[in-house]
C-alpha cells in the first residue's frame, strides 16, 4: 500500500579526519576514533529506537526511515546536539530529510538520490570550526592548536581543549571496539584451519589478558620492530557508488551494506593475525574502519603483506567486490596527517589504474617510501623525478606502480628470494639506483656488468631466474609508450620485506 507519510533521513559525520587526526598523539587518535565509532554505531541507533527503522549505519554515515516526519526532525535535532555535546563541539554531523514514497521499489533509489543531493547541499552551507587567532585572554589548546584550552592535563601539565581531554579519557578507559572485535575474531578462529595458521603468531595468548595493558602506547612503539618505521594502509572499495546505484530496494541495500562492513572487518582481522606476531602489545592500530574504508598502522616490514592479504581477503568475503589501497612507509615521527594525505593520493592512483579494467575485478595497490621531507604531490614526484626521455627517444619510467595484488605479491617473493637465497649484497643497491637515471643503454650496460660480478651460484642465479628472464631489455620492460622497470620499486621496498 502506498504510504507517502514516510521520511528518509540521511546523515554523515563532518570532517572525520580533522577530528580524529587533530594531533599526532596515538592516545588522542584512538580516543577520537572510539568516540565517533560509538556515536555512529551505538548511540545513533539507541536514539533512533522507537522512532524509526535502520537501513544502514557505519563509517560515520547512515540511512534511516521514519514513519512520521516530526519524529525525523526531532531525531535529527537530538542527533546533532548529541554529537556536539559528546565531542565538546569539535565534531558535528549533517543530516538531510526527504519524503519517501514506498509504492514501488524504484522510488527508494529515487528518494535516496534526492537525499544525497540534499545532504551535500546541507554540508556545503554548514558552518565549520576554524583555527582561532591568538589573544591575551585565552590560550589555544597545546595539543591540537585549534580550539581554546579549557583544562590543565595532570599528566604533562599542558593546557588542552575539552575535546582533547575527552579523547584521552576514552583512550585511558581502554575503549576501542576494534581491538575487542579482533580478539573475538581470533577466539572464533580456534580449531579451524585459520586458527592453526595464526596460533604460531601467539595470538592465543591475548585471550586471558587485560586488553587495556596491551594497547600500543605511542606510534613509535609500533615501529620498534622495524627500525623506527611504520606502514600506513589506506584502503577503499572500488566502484561502490556504482554498485549501490544498481540496487533497487531497501532490503537489498541493507544486505549489501552490512556484507561490505562485515567483510572489511573480517578481511583486515585475518590479514593482521596471519602476518603479525603478538608479543607484549598489539603490533597494529586500526585508526578508522567503516563500510569499505580502512586506515591502519602496522610495522613497516609487514605493511605490504598486510595490504595484499586484506585486499584479497575482502574480494573473496564480499563476493568479488574489488579493493584498492595506498601504502605509505615512513619514520614513526613523520606527521600522521601528511602520511594520510599521501596515502589518499596513492589510493587515488591505485583506483585510477583499476578503473582502466572494465571488469574491475583486480585489486590494485600503490606504495611510497618516505625517508626525507616531501612537499610535492605523488604525481608530481613521479613525473618530474622518475620519468625522462632516453637518448634514443624512449620515454623511460623508473617504476611500475600501481600493482595488482598478484603482481605485487610476485615482486615481494622475488625480493625475499634475492635477500635470502641469493644473499644479494645490499651495497649494490645504490649502484643499481643511480644506473637507472643514466639512460636506457647505459643502464642496460651497468646492470649486465653488475650481473657478471655477482656470485654465480647465489645472487646471480636468482637475478637471472627472477629478473633477467622477466625483462625485455634487462632491466627494462616494454610498454605502449616506452619502457619501464621494476628495479626502483625493488630497491625502495628492499629493506621492508622479510
Amino acid at each position: 500500500m502506498k504510504n507517502v507519510g514516510k521520511t528518509l533521513v540521511l546523515l554523515d559525520t563532518d570532517r572525520i579526519h580533522d577530528f580524529v587526526f587533530a594531533t599526532n598523539k596515538l592516545k588522542e587518535i584512538r580516543g577520537a576514533s572510539a568516540i565517533l565509532n560509538e556515536l555512529n554505531l551505538e548511540r545513533t541507533y539507541e536514539l533512533m529506537k522507537g522512532r524509526g527503522e535502520k537501513i544502514f549505519l557505519g563509517g560515520g554515515s547512515g540511512k534511516l526511515i521514519f514513519g512520521d516526519i516530526s519524529h525525523a526532525h526531532d531525531f535529527c535535532r537530538d542527533l546533532e546536539e548529541m554529537y556536539k555535546s559528546s565531542t565538546a563541539g569539535e565534531a558535528s554531523i549533517t543530516t538531510a530529510i526527504v519524503p519517501y514514497d514506498d509504492s514501488t521499489e524504484a522510488m527508494f533509489m529515487e528518494s535516496l538520490y534526492r537525499g544525497e543531493k540534499e545532504l551535500r547541499k546541507n554540508k556545503d552551507f554548514k558552518y565549520q570550526p576554524f583555527q582561532l587567532l591568538s589573544d591575551h585572554y585565552f590560550k589555544v589548546c597545546e595539543s591540537s592548536g585549534i580550539f581554546p584550552a579549557e583544562i590543565i592535563e595532570t599528566g604533562d601539565n599542558k593546557l588542552i581543549s575539552a575535546a582533547c581531554s575527552k579523547k584521552r579519557e576514552i583512550a585511558d578507559e581502554g575503549k576501542n571496539s576494534f581491538f575487542e572485535e579482533f580478539v573475538m575474531f581470533v577466539k572464533k578462529s580456534e580449531n579451524t584451519s585459520l586458527g592453526e595458521r595464526i596460533e604460531r603468531n601467539n595470538w592465543h595468548t591475548i585471550l586471558s589478558n587485560d586488553l587495556k595493558k596491551l594497547l600500543p602506547g605511542e606510534i613509535n612503539s609500533l615501529a620498534s620492530i622495524s627500525d623506527g618505521y611504520i606502514g600506513l594502509i589506506y584502503a577503499d572499495g572500488n566502484r561502490m557508488g556504482q554498485r549501490l546505484q544498481n540496487i533497487s530496494n531497501i532490503e537489498e541495500y541493507t544486505t549489501f551494506s552490512d556484507r561490505i562492513l562485515v567483510s572489511t572487518k573480517s578481511a583486515i582481522f585475518e590479514a593482521l593475525a596471519i602476518n603479525l606476531n603478538m608479543s607484549d602489545q598489539f603490533p597494529f592500530e586500526i585508526l578508522l574502519l567503516g563500510g569499505d574504508d580502512l586506515l591502519v598502522i602496522v610495522p613497516a616490514d609487514k605493511a605490504i603483506a598486510v595490504a595484499i592479504d586484506f585486499c584479497d581477503n575482502f574480494r573473496v568475503k564480499s563476493k568479488e567486490v574489488s579493493m584498492s589501497a595506498g601504502v605509505v612507509i615512513a619514520h614513526a615521527n613523520y606527521p600522521i596527517h601528511q602520511m594520510i594525505d599521501y596515502g589518499k593520493q596513492l589510493l587515488k592512483s591505485a583506483k585510477k589504474k583499476g578503473s582502466k579494467n572494465q571488469n574491475n575485478v583486480e585489486n590494485y595497490i600503490d606504495f611510497m617510501v618516505i625517508k626525507n621531507s616531501v612537499h610535492d604531490t605523488v604525481p608530481d614526484i613521479r613525473e618530474n623525478n622518475l620519468e625522462y626521455e632516453s637518448e634514443d627517444g624512449y620515454r623511460l619510467r623508473l617504476f611500475q606502480r600501481p600493482y595488482t595484488t598478484d603482481s605485487l605479491g610476485s615482486l615481494i617473493k622475488k625480493i625475499s628470494r634475492l635477500k635470502n637465497e641469493g644473499k644479494f649484497p645490499r651495497s649494490r643497491l645504490k649502484q643499481m639506483y643511480k644506473s637507472l637515471f643514466r639512460g636506457k643503454n647505459q643502464a642496460m650496460l651497468d646492470y649486465c656488468l653488475l650481473l657478471s660480478r655477482l656470485d654465480k651460484d647465489t645472487s646471480r642465479k636468482v637475478m637471472m631466474d627472477d629478473f633477467f628472464a622477466w625483462c625485455d631489455l634487462f632491466p627494462w620492460l616494454k610498454r605502449d609508450d616506452g619502457l619501464e622497470t621494476p628495479f626502483l620499486d625493488l630497491i625502495e621496498l628492499y629493506d621492508y620485506i622479510n
